[in-house]
């Protein structure tokens, strides 16, 4: 999922950063409080670069200043959680 913000790109400071497979494209990134900002490098007509960044077909709608960040951005683990199931297949919380 993506999320459009919306912020001024002149400022911040971006790195030039090379997505990896499948996407295989170059896009500016920043990072502010451990959140990955994104921002399209260059026009790229592309299926994987225009989902990315929430543009349309060919590209319509292209604004190099547009960024984005991503549902990855959530920390990647989710707490475990016992549950014991009875025999007549019913659970309950350990």
């Amino acid at each position: 999922m993506t999320t459009i913000v919306n912020i001024i790109p002149s400022e911040f400071s971006w790195q030039l950063y090379r997505m990896p497979y499948p996407l295989n494209f170059y896009v500016y990134k920043t990072v502010i409080d451990n959140i990955s900002f994104y921002r399209p490098f260059e026009i790229i007509h592309k299926y994987e670069f225009e989902d990315f960044f929430h543009f349309g077909e060919h590209c319509s709608g292209y604004d190099h200043d547009r960024v984005v960040i991503k549902n990855s951005q959530k920390p990647s683990y989710k707490p475990t959680i016992r549950v014991q199931v009875t025999k007549d297949g019913f659970w309950k919380l350990l």
